[in-house]
């Protein structure tokens, strides 16, 4: 069982027809002016997937759900708050963001995200999830014995059944026979 890290700095974007993106990118990609000078490489690679043409981006309801509930909470939400002289930690995402005083800006940040990512729509591929088939009382199990977020070990199963590379920034996105394309170097150091 072989680890497949691949540079995103030395991989050509078209490669694939397929290619899944983890939320992680997606941030970078969305809000570019956050994003640290390493990880620009996503960004990078994302403009060359869309200049090119021959691919297409994988997107699934999960991932849909990642994306927008990671940009509000950890983009808008913070952006907001700081922009106010305020911890966002100190503040409750629900009550203080959603709801409370940041209500205007939650509900302009969130038509932002969605339109955003409706600009990018003729280069989508949308997946079924396939939770049944995945199994999900073996993936419950499998998923015991793992370092990694459920979600991470479900986009790896989805995209190990369907061979599409996952591009990604996640440092503990461990898992053999499927191809990852990575900036991080934790990634890019470990061998098979």
């Amino acid at each position: 069982m072989p680890f497949l890290f691949f540079d995103i700095n030395k991989t050509p974007a078209n490669q694939h027809p397929l290619y899944f993106l983890d939320s992680n990118v997606w941030i970078c990609v969305l809000r570019p002016s956050l994003t640290h000078q390493y990880r620009q490489a996503y960004v990078d690679f994302f403009d060359d997937l869309i200049v090119a043409g021959t691919s297409k981006i994988v997107i699934t309801n999960l991932l849909l759900s990642e994306i927008i509930n990671a940009y509000l909470r950890q983009v808008a939400m913070e952006v907001f708050f700081q922009s106010r002289g305020e911890n966002p930690r100190a503040k409750n995402y629900k009550w203080d963001y959603r709801e409370g005083v940041g209500k205007s800006d939650f509900r302009r940040q969130l038509n932002k995200i969605c339109n955003d990512l409706l600009s990018f729509q003729s280069y989508f591929e949308f997946l079924e999830d396939d939770f049944v088939k995945i199994d999900p009382l073996k993936l419950l199990t499998d998923f015991q014995k793992q370092n990694a977020d459920y979600n991470d070990y479900y986009y790896y199963k989805l995209c190990l059944q369907h061979n599409i590379p996952i591009v990604t920034d996640d440092g503990d996105f461990v898992f053999p026979d499927l191809e990852i394309i990575t900036a991080n170097n934790k990634l890019l150091k470990i061998k098979s």
